[in-house]
């Protein structure tokens, strides 16, 4: 049976949704190489490179799927997630907000736009990204942790409580959470606190015990600490070794 460039297309996506990433590059770049115009043949190509790590390959082919159809739901967040993995963060954000404009509803949207507004250091651009994220999605409620950081940056420190406080009723990297009140109440000049949120936080994950040390360990997984959190964190870890310095 000899296949034209739609049943290429048609299989590949099917590899893609199996996770058969290098089988869906083979049959979606031979629907392409036959001329195919469907956006879809680029945008999973592209995805397929993204989840092999090869989000320089991914690029183009999400930009050209954008081309072939700048209607399409979902093309521009796709293409947002590689500018964001590529570390072009304005970039990305001019995606996610177009996706916003043909999705207003997409929490999913805002929150990654939150995201990279975050990593630009546009805080309040971020808080307002990550409760209308909420908003639309309350299955986003973890958010509340990444707007509690934001919060913690503007000096807010009791809508940064406010928010982790929320988070906590959320299992997921609950450390994380701890980790921000603990870092607000430093901010805030309650040492004490600060360290039992720290121990908290350590219990939750013990890489925590080797201090930044297992910060970076935690980057590696994919967590986001920017310069004034690991500023912040090693007051905070060096507050901790002191005490424990001076009991007896």
């Amino acid at each position: 049976m000899i296949l034209n460039e739609k049943a290429f297309c048609g299989r590949g996506m099917s590899y893609y949704y199996l996770n058969k990433f290098n089988e869906a590059i083979a049959d979606l770049s031979e629907s392409i190489r036959l001329g195919t115009l469907i956006p879809g043949a680029y945008h999973y190509r592209g995805m397929s490179f993204k989840m092999l790590g090869k989000y320089g390959e991914a690029l183009p082919d999400l930009s050209k799927a954008i081309e072939l159809n700048p209607y399409l739901k979902g093309l521009y967040f796709g293409r947002g997630e590689i500018h964001d993995l590529l570390g072009k963060y304005e970039e990305g954000i001019k995606d996610f907000t177009e996706e916003i404009r043909l999705s207003p509803d997409f929490g999913g949207a805002y929150y990654m736009r939150g995201l990279l507004q975050f990593k630009l250091k546009g805080f309040r651009e971020a808080v307002d990204d990550y409760l209308k994220a909420i908003e639309l999605n309350p299955s986003l409620s973890w958010a509340y942790s990444n707007a509690g950081y934001a919060y913690l940056r503007l000096h807010d420190y009791d809508n940064a409580i406010i928010c982790f406080e929320k988070c906590l009723l959320n299992p997921k990297h609950k450390y994380d959470i701890y980790l921000g009140l603990a870092l607000t109440y430093l901010s805030k000049g309650d040492n004490r606190q600060a360290l039992k949120y720290l121990s908290e936080a350590i219990k939750d994950e013990p890489l925590l015990a080797s201090g930044m040390v297992g910060i970076s360990k935690l980057e590696e997984r994919g967590m986001v600490y920017i310069a004034e959190d690991k500023a912040d964190l090693k007051t905070l870890f060096g507050l901790k070794c002191n005490v424990e310095t001076k009991k007896p």
